[in-house]
């Protein structure tokens, strides 16, 4: 019995122990569970809350004490409360919540968002639910990055596909088969297909037919060889449209080729620019071209007009001076015109060079063609219908009236020699009113009122290499012997000495036309008196005579003594003002050369003129300076002479130079 006892003290000691242990391990679980930083919470079986920890009672608002033995469907919003009971109620059937989303309603009626683990405790059978453990964790600011992240995506996305859209360049995005998986909405205008027949096709599918060159259909192959960017231009025949055409590989994040892209871009604009600045280029090396031609066909002129002063003048001279019979008469008149031929293509290069002096007058187109017409007809022949159409009124142009005539006859006569079976030949006149959009088509013209003179015939017509040099001189496509190649050439010189312009428009078995361009003045014609041609050219009056060439001097002293001048002489501007200082009696006339060493012939007799007021000027030269052309008379009563001096000329134009000094004093 004794035994027993102490068995049964001893146990029950035991039990007493163990329960203690139990209680000391059941509250040390409790403090932890109840100070630990992650919500948990503990319901029984009958979904009554048992346990609700601090970090619980921060995210809820809820005191312990205020939830313990409470259903936990106080906790859950009225708007997904029964939701909410439903995902809790799986776990009293042995079901576990991994990451279950379930909203909480914090007291200040604040939902939040908690991701919700769970537990079972089962009794000692191990079947029986006791309860279970939940660990809430609050995801909601998780959440509304997430959402703010994912609205930013959206909208970025949304953006980038508005670009995408609106970009006028074609994008198109093609997989590793070369399938097209995206595009804009760029390709479908130009395609004019919908997006869906668009999509899975290939490059070479969807141009079939647009003129895209064959070779370009290989730049995918190419940008997938060397994972590189390439572009290359192309130009769509059937649609007339030039393309940049620039295709990128695509990376995935292992960098593996998964695509490319394509963007294609219009620049016909560029292309037609490009071609229109290389014209441009074109036209002013030409241009340069055309004035380095033409300073040098001038300065040859005029040493040539020298030389051809001499030969033409003393060879006049020599035949006044021999007998009608004599034996060397023949050689003598031979060598005169063959001078005079030669100084008549030296005239052609002056008009070339645009060093010429043109008597400018107020001038009707229209009369001079009609003048001409009976003299253009026999020269075309009867082979050639000849039409002329006028406009009628039309104003004036200020014109060297002779000048055009050459112009015109240079024209017509290549319009006909064109035309050697017969063909029609066309001379228009008419007004022309010029814009700035005009001029941008024609370059070299300026805006403003014009008067067209055009020549059209039906004859064989130039090729664009002709083109570049018909108005080079010399430059012929007749053969030997049938043309010097200056008429072009004059032609072009002429026409830009009167400020005007020249288009031309010629296809090979398409004829030619030329038109010509000359400002309008608004000033009237003025009515010529006839004067007698018949004049006697003696006389006393004193001359001097400034040329750097002795030949030229000799020649005018050897011409004008006979007649009973008095001539001075000097071989340049600082001689002859020497001349002038040394000489006592009057000076009436002076006779100088435009262009000399040193002083120039202007400059001169501008100097003479204010030390001698009595002193006439006649201006000879082979060529006149570009500032008398432009600018007009420097001096009072100046005239020109042309070179090579005639002996008609030079003794007429001295004569009537003085006699008109003499009318100017006695008034």
């Amino acid at each position: 019995m004794k035994v027993n006892s102490f068995m049964v003290a001893m146990l029950n000691q035991s039990s007493l122990r163990a329960k203690s242990e139990l209680t000391r391990a059941r509250d040390y679980l409790g403090k932890l569970i109840s100070h630990v930083n992650a919500p948990i919470i503990v319901w029984d079986p009958k979904c009554r809350i048992t346990l609700f920890n601090h970090a619980f009672e921060h995210l809820t608002g809820y005191s312990a004490d205020e939830v313990i033995s409470r259903e936990l469907t106080m906790l859950f919003p009225e708007t997904c409360r029964e939701e909410s009971m439903a995902k809790i109620e799986r776990t009293l059937s042995g079901e576990c919540l991994e990451s279950v989303e379930i909203p909480i309603l914090h007291k200040e009626r604040d939902v939040r968002i908690v991701l919700w683990n769970s537990a079972n405790i089962h009794a000692e059978d191990g079947k029986t639910l006791v309860a279970t453990i939940a660990h809430g964790q609050d995801i909601t600011e998780r959440l509304q990055i997430e959402e703010e992240f994912i609205a930013k995506l959206i909208k970025a996305s949304k953006e980038w596909k508005a670009t995408f859209d609106s970009a006028k360049d074609m994008i198109l995005m093609l997989d590793r088969d070369s399938k097209v998986i995206k595009t804009n909405r760029a390709t479908t205008v130009f395609l004019d297909r919908p997006f869906e027949e668009i999509l899975g096709k290939s490059f070479s599918e969807l141009f079939k037919g647009t003129g895209m060159p064959v070779n370009i259909f290989s730049l995918t192959a190419e940008v997938k060889a060397s994972r590189e960017h390439q572009e290359q231009d192309v130009y769509l025949h059937e649609r007339n449209i030039w393309f940049l055409i620039a295709a990128d590989p695509i990376f995935d994040d292992t960098d593996k080729l998964i695509g490319t892209v394509h963007i294609l871009r219009d620049i016909t604009d560029l292309k037609i620019a490009e071609k229109e600045k290389e014209e441009i280029q074109s036209h002013l090396l030409q241009i340069d071209k055309m004035d380095s031609i033409g300073r040098l066909a001038g300065g040859v002129a005029h040493d040539l007009n020298n030389m051809f002063t001499t030969i033409i003048g003393f060879s006049a001279l020599t035949l006044k001076r021999l007998p009608e019979d004599h034996a060397v008469r023949g050689f003598v008149k031979t060598i005169c015109e063959t001078g005079e031929k030669a100084s008549a293509l030296t005239r052609q290069l002056l008009a070339f060079s645009r060093k010429q002096v043109l008597e400018m007058k107020v001038t009707n187109l229209n009369s001079v063609i009609v003048n001409m017409e009976k003299m253009l007809s026999r020269l075309i022949g009867e082979d050639i219908a000849f039409e002329l159409k006028t406009q009628m009124p039309i104003r004036n142009v200020l014109a060297d009236p002779s000048q055009i005539d050459q112009v015109l006859m240079n024209l017509v006569v290549n319009a006909r020699d064109a035309m050697p079976d017969g063909g029609r030949l066309t001379i228009e006149t008419k007004e022309r009113e010029l814009k700035e959009d005009d001029v941008l088509i024609h370059r070299g013209l300026k805006p403003g009122s014009y008067v067209m003179l055009s020549v059209t015939d039906t004859g064989e017509g130039m090729s664009q290499e002709v083109q570049k040099k018909m108005f080079e001189p010399f430059f012929t496509t007749k053969e030997k012997g049938k043309g010097t190649g200056m008429g072009l050439s004059t032609l072009y010189g002429i026409v830009k000495q009167h400020n005007g312009h020249i288009l031309v428009d010629s296809k090979l078995g398409h004829g030619t036309e030329f038109d010509i361009y000359l400002p309008v003045t608004e000033m009237a014609v003025q009515e010529e008196n006839e004067e007698d041609t018949l004049i006697n050219v003696e006389g006393t009056e004193t001359i001097l005579v400034v040329d750097d060439e002795p030949s030229i001097r000799k020649l005018v002293i050897h011409t004008l003594q006979p007649l009973g001048y008095h001539v001075l002489e000097a071989p340049s501007a600082e001689e002859a003002l020497k001349v002038s200082d040394f000489f006592e009696g009057p000076i009436h006339l002076l006779l100088t050369d435009v262009i000399m060493t040193g002083m120039n012939g202007v400059r001169f007799a501008e100097i003479l003129q204010a030390r001698r007021p009595e002193a006439r000027t006649i201006f000879m030269s082979g060529y006149t300076d570009e500032t008398i052309v432009n600018y007009g008379v420097l001096v009072p009563d100046v005239v020109f002479i042309h070179k090579p001096l005639t002996y008609t000329v030079l003794t007429q134009r001295v004569r009537q130079v003085l006699d008109a000094g003499r009318i100017a004093l006695a008034t």
